[in-house]
């Protein structure tokens, strides 16, 4: 249905990376990092505040592991 999603089919795309280091046989580290490409399906539904808003939002994390 058209009138659905404001006539557009994109929803969107998420493409994240994980990578793990090992440090020690008891430690390692990790990385991640991802990034939200959102379209304007799913921004018709989502959004509360600006129903057209596709901002690309990204974020990413470090972190170390430790275990006894």
């Amino acid at each position: 249905n058209p009138n659905r999603a404001w006539d557009e089919r994109f929803v969107g795309a998420e493409v994240s990376l994980l990578n793990r280091f090992q440090l020690s046989s008891s430690t390692d580290a990790y990385l991640n990092a991802l990034v939200f490409l959102p379209g304007k399906a799913a921004a018709a539904f989502v959004n509360d505040v600006d129903r057209a808003a596709t901002e690309t939002l990204y974020g990413g994390a470090l972190g170390m592991r430790t275990r006894f």
